[in-house]
């Protein structure tokens, strides 16, 4: 099981989470985090998608071997998946983000 924790500023402390709620999907990146409504955008809710340029294997120890910079962690069954495939890249790679529409 891979734990996920949310910051309670009132006591100074991590407090375990089991869920982010069955309707909502959080996004996590080293420069951007989001949470949103999953069924606005018709995703499945209760979801961690994150990006880590390329050191997802390290966090996630489940995770299937192909490297990849993006993984989605499912609360619900605990299960890790690599939606996409890792594309070739000549030259420098620019830095994973996630990129939300207004409104």
């Amino acid at each position: 099981m891979e734990v996920v924790c949310e910051a309670d500023f009132q006591s100074s402390q991590w407090v375990e989470r089991r869920s982010v709620g069955d309707d909502q999907v959080l996004f996590l990146g080293p420069r951007c985090s989001k949470s949103v409504c999953a069924s606005q955008y018709n995703l499945k809710g209760n979801c961690i998608f994150f990006l880590d340029d390329d050191r997802c294997q390290w966090y996630w120890k489940h995770a299937p071997s192909a490297p990849s910079s993006y993984a989605i962690f499912d609360m619900s069954d605990e299960s890790v998946r690599l939606p996409l495939p890792r594309g070739s890249c000549k030259g420098e790679e620019a830095p994973a983000t996630w990129h939300f529409p207004r409104g």
